[in-house]
């Protein structure tokens, strides 16, 4: 697996990827199992804002334990970005909706934003859902979280409208899976640019 200095290895396979954030920290993105689930509840717990999206993440610990521990059921598949000493800063879960396509939920500390972090991410659920073989992803945004919207146009996620709580959903369209692995063909995706850290 090839780290990367300029904070983004979004072409390689995540089970662990090494990476250094446009702050030159380093940190680890890769599929989380179970026995991650208490260092992504310390996360929450210190996350805010609370409730942002639809209600999410739940505000009281009791909920937001039920609430995480069912994203590591069914096909479900969860991503982490952690610091060396397994703090979690990130969480993705990225969630089968139907044969065709996959919703995601996503959520970084404050303290890791414009740092290249978030848009590590994105692309590490863009590899999963094409691997996955499935051909569309959405995700509902806060529409009070601008930075967060304009990170997931840049990547290339099309506005599609308003949910009832007036959240913005936004759509990622791709190429099926290469099943050889993560290493999909990336030139026929428009505004990718491995060298742009700016983002979230």
């Amino acid at each position: 697996m090839e780290d990367r200095k300029d904070g983004l290895s979004w072409y390689t396979h995540i089970p662990v990827e090494h990476f250094y954030d446009s702050r030159h920290r380093e940190h680890v993105c890769r599929f989380a199992a179970d026995g991650d689930i208490p260092a992504i509840l310390r996360m929450y717990r210190t996350y805010t804002p609370k409730m942002s999206i639809l209600g999410l993440p739940p505000a009281d610990h009791k909920s937001l334990e039920q609430w995480v521990r069912r994203f590591f059921s069914g096909e479900i598949k969860n991503i982490v970005v952690m610091d060396p000493d397994g703090t979690v800063i990130g969480h993705a879960a990225v969630i089968p909706a139907d044969t065709d396509s996959c919703e995601y939920f996503m959520a970084l500390l404050p303290t890791e934003q414009h740092a290249g972090v978030g848009r590590l991410l994105i692309e590490s659920v863009i590899e999963t859902v094409r691997y996955m073989g499935r051909k569309r992803l959405w995700i509902v945004v806060d529409r009070r979280n601008i930075p967060a919207i304009r990170l997931h146009k840049k990547r290339g996620f099309e506005v599609r409208g308003e949910v009832l709580s007036g959240d913005v959903e936004m759509e990622f369209v791709l190429l099926p899976a290469k099943r050889d692995g993560y290493r999909a063909d990336k030139t026929s995706e428009k505004q990718r640019n491995p060298q742009d850290v700016s983002g979230r």
